[in-house]
């Protein structure tokens, strides 16, 4: 299917791809670093099973955004706290 390069790896600082795969269930994407092998969860693919990928598409938007995430901080936390 294909990959396309984004963001560094949150852990080892390495290159990540996003990877639009098909199997027997149909499409799935998923984020994955090129070095260390950390990934999100895989995603499925919601566009068009026989057509190009569409890098545009919610599922891609979904890894990426799960790729992007990081825990908040305790003062991140701890700002929306009622004292």
């Amino acid at each position: 299917m294909g990959s396309k390069k984004y963001t560094p790896c949150p852990f080892c600082g390495s290159e990540s791809s996003c990877w639009v795969k098909g199997g027997r269930y149909g499409r799935f994407t998923y984020v994955e670093c090129d070095l260390c092998g950390a990934r999100t969860k895989t995603f499925k693919y919601c566009g068009d099973e026989h057509a190009e990928v569409d890098w545009n598409d919610i599922s891609v938007k979904k890894a990426w955004d799960a790729w992007k995430r990081r825990v908040n901080t305790e003062a991140e936390t701890n700002a929306g706290e009622k004292h």
